[in-house]
């Protein structure tokens, strides 16, 4: 079907195959003193140009247009050369190489076909800043020249100089470079562009450094010679293994057992390096048109954002005075806590008329984590919740001192959605007032302590030297649980506790007429006397039919639902195992994606299961196929840190990583922003953010209950499967120990940070 084409020209775009119905473009760019055709050809006699004669058979039945970009890189010229050396810099030769490339492939209406890079030795460095030219693209008259960044899906590497940790080693490269090159004979110029690169290291490493903001998007090969080059008599490797194949995560490496010219130049298909080439272009073909046709539906809509944007900002000016949204002038809440049961508060309101009222009423405290909320979805556990209140409430077990239920259950099954649900339909059941506790670690555990001590009840109760000893954890602790242990009629929720640390024994209290609630995936021994002897509710999976209207309430589906909706969120719930935590995530990735619920249940069936948390799996590789990967940046790191991350220290941490790892998202508008890669965790239920309130209004009331929650911070909060989850994957992977030295190298940074402060 394809056809083959050698007139080849010595500039520009010369397509040397072609497919009527290509799905992908394979785009060869030489290096330094090459060109379109000789670069590519054997050096045997035989001329195999192996772009044309090899590599259409080795790509089979795949669609591919096969192209070469040709441009002036010569070195030196001689008064009997045609030839001048080049006069351009490589960031003019890479926003040549974008331009031409770009009305190439729209005037063939080939615009968003995926892009497959060859490049061998300076070719690389031209391909990697012409993506990052790509990439800064912000004129909407110019927006043509970002396709070839957003259409570029994997780079094979040849001898590209990335790194040199010194501009002595760039300059030793480059000279290496230019005198294996170089004709013998007496040269009468040399080229701007040898001479720039020579004089301007620090552009060419600003190029490597840059790329590092964007090479996780891509596949990437990098390959390195094994051969020696004869430079002037003298045998020597001129692109060396480390600047060659600099060591990034992700990243594919291996030697070529040929010099530096010779390892782009193919006799055979057996030829060296030639079976590691071929079989990556065939292999990117087949994986690129669905990732790239998912980041086309991004880039799109950011797009239509920018616009909007634009336009919201030119018209700015020409508002009506009514379109203009005036202060809230509304009186904030003020709340008065008298005493630790049967609080009275005074509470001013605005009413709707616009006047001032007052109320006094009795109400129990609710302590809890900052931005703790009602479940916005909750099915079925009817008999569980039941179950658990009575539990809780047995008069007998009540009177003999504090009544303790263990909720029990395998990670995902909603352990804590179900006491969540709980405590928000009974907060009136006790007056003593209800205190939700975070109890993964011991310092979960004592941060939950400290809200309670700053309570007024506390502080009103405890003796003045008492109130000295709160700035110590150990006595703080035994204040609290003494408080507790004088007063009755409360809920205490211990949630996620871990029962191995006998230190969790000193956070528990025991008080006639009082509840306790423990969620955990561990088993209390019978007879747990220390822990209040709790009764075990265990938490079995959800119903089918309770799993699978979960499922649609959170996609947004509205009933009545359609058959074919519930058959598919049936099999999809059965494939999950019924877990809360599993369904809740696959219809947040759903809603984020747009994804139809018969297309993510096929991608679910088709993915290899890794561990328990195959919705997980499917999460990852989809954040990889819209090119997010900043957030698995930040996600790989924050596996290794506490449950609940404050936001400032996480930033403070971050300050330390280098450039390999990069976790900020660029915008629609295409600033890099650490927020919007918290806001594409969150739409994909890999993170909670606790976003910090105004301490003077941080007090909720309704008519039942005041909500106390004293100075709230900013908190990223990661549920302990998916760090579990993302663990194992790192480790089967064999990525573990990299990414366990990126968090060890932040963790450090964020401590030092706050103990200057």
């Amino acid at each position: 079907m394809g056809s083959i084409n050698k007139q080849i020209s010595r500039y520009e775009i010369t397509a040397v195959f072609t497919h009527p119905d290509a799905i992908v473009d394979v785009v060869l760019v030489h290096g330094l003193n090459g060109d379109p055709q000789r670069t590519w050809s054997s050096l045997d006699g035989k001329g195999v140009f192996w772009p044309a004669d090899l590599l259409p058979q080795s790509l089979g039945k795949i669609r591919a247009n096969i192209l070469v970009y040709g441009y002036n890189a010569d070195v030196y010229t001689t008064s009997k050369s045609r030839k001048s050396a080049s006069n351009n810099f490589i960031s003019q030769h890479a926003q040549t190489l974008v331009t031409n490339l770009t009305l190439y492939r729209k005037s063939e209406r080939t615009s968003r076909n995926p892009i497959i890079f060859v490049a061998h030795s300076l070719g690389g460095l031209l391909v990697k800043r012409a993506l990052l030219y790509s990439n800064d693209v912000t004129d909407r008259n110019q927006e043509d020249a970002r396709s070839i960044f957003i259409s570029t899906y994997g780079i094979i590497f040849l001898g590209t100089p990335h790194a040199g940790s010194d501009m002595a080693t760039w300059g030793l490269v480059l000279q290496r470079m230019a005198d294996a090159i170089a004709p013998r004979k007496v040269f009468e110029s040399e080229s701007i562009l040898l001479k720039t690169l020579k004089r301007d290291n620090e552009t060419l490493e600003s190029i490597s450094n840059h790329f590092l903001d964007i090479y996780q998007r891509f596949k990437i090969h990098m390959a390195h010679e094994n051969h020696k080059t004869d430079v002037k008599g003298t045998k020597m490797i001129v692109v060396d293994t480390a600047s060659a194949g600099p060591q990034l995560p992700g990243v594919i490496y291996y030697g070529i057992e040929a010099t530096h010219s010779g390892m782009c130049k193919y006799d055979s298909a057996s030829a060296p390096g030639y079976r590691n080439v071929s079989t990556a272009i065939r292999d990117w073909a087949e994986e690129a048109p669905t990732v790239i046709r998912t980041r086309w539906e991004i880039e799109s809509n950011n797009r239509s954002v920018r616009a909007q944007s634009e336009a919201a900002e030119r018209t700015r000016g020409y508002r009506s005075p009514t379109e203009i949204s005036l202060p809230d002038t509304r009186i904030a809440q003020v709340t008065e806590v008298a005493s630790p049961t049967g609080i009275t508060s005074t509470t001013y309101y605005y009413s709707p008329s616009g006047s001032v009222r007052e109320t006094s009423t009795p109400r129990p405290l609710f302590v809890h984590p900052d931005r703790f909320r009602p479940n916005s979805f909750f099915k079925g556990r009817k008999d569980e919740l039941h179950s658990l209140h009575k539990l809780l409430t047995d008069p007998r077990r009540r009177s003999e001192g504090t009544s303790a239920v263990l909720v029990q259950g395998i990670p995902g099954a909603g352990k804590t959605h179900l006491a969540r649900q709980y405590v928000f339909n009974h907060k009136e059941d006790y007056p003593g007032g209800i205190y939700w506790i975070r109890s993964t670690t011991l310092q979960d555990m004592e941060d939950g302590f400290w809200r309670i001590a700053k309570t007024e009840a506390i502080r009103g109760m405890a003796a003045q030297e008492e109130k000295k000893d709160l700035s110590n954890p150990q006595k703080m602790v035994e204040i609290v649980r003494s408080w507790f242990n004088e007063s009755e009629n409360w809920l205490l929720v211990f949630d996620g506790i871990r029962f191995g640390d006998d230190a969790v024994l000193d956070f528990i209290p025991d008080r006639p007429n009082s509840s306790l609630i423990y969620t955990s995936t561990e088993r209390a021994e019978p007879g747990a006397y220390r822990l209040d002897n709790p009764s075990i509710l265990k938490l079995g999976l959800l119903p089918v039919q309770d799993a699978q209207e979960l499922l649609l309430e959170e996609m947004g589906k509205k009933q009545p639902y359609t058959i074919d909706d519930l058959r598919r969120a049936q099999d999809l719930v059965q494939l999950m195992g019924r877990l809360p935590l599993m369904i809740h995530a696959a219809a947040l990735q759903m809603n984020a994606t747009r994804e139809p619920l018969a297309k993510y249940l096929k991608s679910f069936r088709d993915t290899p299961k890794v561990g328990v948390l195959p919705a997980y799996k499917t999460i990852r590789d989809q954040l990889q196929k819209r090119g997010d990967i900043t957030a698995l940046n930040l996600i790989y790191i924050l596996s290794f840190f506490s449950q609940s991350m404050p936001v400032e220290m996480l930033v403070l941490g971050l300050k330390a990583l280098d450039k390999r790892t990069p976790v900020k998202t660029a915008t629609a508008r295409h600033k890099r922003s650490l927020t919007q890669t918290f806001v594409t965790l969150i739409n994909f239920a890999l993170v909670e953010r606790n976003e910090t309130d105004d301490p003077s209004s941080s007090s909720q009331s309704s008519r039942q209950s005041v909500d106390l929650t004293p100075e709230p911070l900013d908190t990223l909060r990661v549920h302990s499967i998916v760090q579990a989850f993302f663990v194992e994957l790192l480790a089967e992977e064999e990525q573990l120990e990299f990414w366990l030295e990126r968090a060890l190298g932040a963790r450090p940074t964020c401590n030092k940070k706050v103990q200057q402060t």
